[in-house]
């Protein structure tokens, strides 16, 4: 549909429900603006979600709902290097970066496109020897091909990831295609003896250094703090690696686990990996 008749088409669509002979719903939205419509795929994930929240009781859905939920997540349509032309002004621009926390392209010209207006560009040229597509999103966990680092993605801009340690919160400026042949997505089979983890299920929060994944499949633990349960020593099977959604533990969920430990009269040897009570020798 051409611009001209889309406009007229809003305009009357708009005179009708100021004059108040139609109500203003959806359907009638999806008419004027059919690239709003939603796809069936998209419908029925939407209803699975409702579903879930209906029967979510103590929170064991929290995190299929998380999961269903960031699957609704625009993706950009358009990549970094991209050269791209406003359809209604013929305005030529190359997309600088690609922002997928706000959901936005920076531009040449340092302006920018919110995601939902992508449907107003048309790609002109794609410029594949200047573009790096990002393999990891703001949020995601990534450990070296090696096990020995861990960082949290926590923002992607052109070229580059920046990442933070869960140690000592250091952010560090990676090229993003050094960092994609490096490093994978963490998962619980990265996981080893000494570890600091974390978990939240059905709205219990835990905090764990971690023994390792046990016989059963399950995690053992050194020490651990639930917010429920507060403090313990030497609790084995305190997360299960086939039903919660475990992650590395940030610093400062790391400082409140040692904070705890601490407060019961611990200390921890972490060359050794041996917990002993204060005075200990």
């Amino acid at each position: 549909m051409d611009y001209e008749k889309k406009y007229k088409n809003a305009l009357e669509w708009a005179r009708r429900v100021m004059s108040g002979k139609i109500g203003f719903i959806r359907k009638d939205v999806e008419e004027v603006f059919p690239e709003l419509k939603e796809s069936d795929d998209e419908k029925i994930r939407k209803e699975i979600i409702s579903a879930l929240k209906f029967a979510n009781v103590k929170g064991v859905y929290d995190k299929h709902i998380a999961w269903l939920e960031k699957q609704g997540e625009q993706k950009p349509k358009f990549r970094i290097g991209d050269t791209i032309k406003e359809k209604r002004t013929g305005d030529i621009v190359t997309i600088s970066e690609v922002d997928l926390k706000n959901e936005e392209y920076r531009l040449s010209n340092t302006g920018f496109i919110q995601f939902k207006y992508e449907y107003l560009w048309e790609l002109v040229e794609q410029k594949l020897a200047d573009k790096v597509e990002p393999k990891f999103e703001v949020g995601d966990w990534i450990i070296s091909n090696d096990k020995k680092s861990t960082y949290q993605v926590i923002e992607v801009k052109r070229d580059i990831y920046v990442i933070r340690d869960n140690v000592d919160n250091h952010e560090y400026h990676i090229d993003i295609e050094y960092l994609d042949v490096h490093f994978h997505l963490w998962s619980i089979r990265d996981t080893k003896d000494g570890d600091v983890l974390y978990c939240k299920s059905c709205n219990i929060e835990y905090i764990v250094m971690s023994k390792g994944i046990n016989e059963h499949g399950d995690i053992d633990s050194y020490f651990r703090y639930s917010s429920i349960s507060g403090f313990g020593v030497d609790i084995p099977y305190v997360l299960s690696t086939r039903q919660d959604d475990i992650t590395p533990a940030t610093k400062e969920q790391r400082d409140l686990l040692f904070q705890k430990m601490k407060d019961a009269g611990y200390e921890w040897d972490a060359d050794k990996k041996e917990l002993k009570k204060g005075g200990e020798e």
